[in-house]
């Protein structure tokens, strides 16, 4: 079943409408809504979020098939699209769009998400394969202690970045997955100038 087959079945199954009234509900033409329902191109992930909630379905049931069984265990998060993680370039804006996710996504009690969770979308190949380019991160907020392994959200210098951490005698290594990128090694008082946001929990590549 595909991406566009899942929003012609919602649109028709849960609103029993028209795609011309979608498209008048997300404010685009009925083209686009064609478009997408055909599989001929694809709706942008703002288009993605304003349609689970426009359909009431969980953004992991719309990309990927992965259906909830109970409404009770949906859950907003604040999604970032303008919160760039990357090796290089990133821009901050404080609004956020809601992202509607189920319980069972993400690996933390569902009682923690709403109130620890954020998704931001990530820019540049650095951490592929793993967290490919213009995929969706989603991080705990609450956890910034620094854990050997682990992949964590950062800001050095106004920029966000995604990287993976490893401890060494003398500060840390931070690491990128893609071997084409090199390690950093700092020290912990040159970190001590950037600040953790949180720890990637869960990511979702780009389809």
């Amino acid at each position: 079943m595909s991406l566009g087959y899942r929003i012609k079945k919602a649109r028709e199954n849960n609103l029993d409408i028209s795609k011309k009234e979608l498209a008048q509900l997300l404010g685009v033409s009925q083209s686009a809504v064609n478009q997408w329902e055909n599989d001929v191109n694809l709706p942008s992930q703002k288009r993605l979020i304003e349609l689970c909630g426009i359909l009431n379905e969980s953004y992991e049931w719309l990309i990927n098939g992965v259906k909830h069984t109970n409404k009770d265990d949906l859950f907003e998060v604040p999604f970032y699209e303008d919160i760039h993680c990357s090796a290089g370039v990133g821009c901050y804006n404080s609004h956020s769009d809601v992202l509607m996710i189920s319980g069972h996504l993400i690996p933390i009690p569902p009682e923690d998400i709403a109130k620890n969770t954020i998704a931001l979308r990530v820019h540049g190949d650095s951490m592929e394969p793993a967290i490919s380019d213009n995929g969706v991160v989603f991080i705990d907020t609450s956890d910034t202690k620094i854990i050997d392994g682990k992949i964590y959200v950062y800001k050095k210098d106004d920029v966000l970045r995604v990287k993976r951490f490893e401890h060494t005698v003398n500060g840390l290594m931070i690491k990128s997955l893609n071997q084409e990128y090199a390690d950093e090694r700092v020290t912990h008082k040159e970190f001590s100038q950037s600040c953790i946001i949180g720890r990637v929990l869960y990511s979702i590549n780009k389809f």
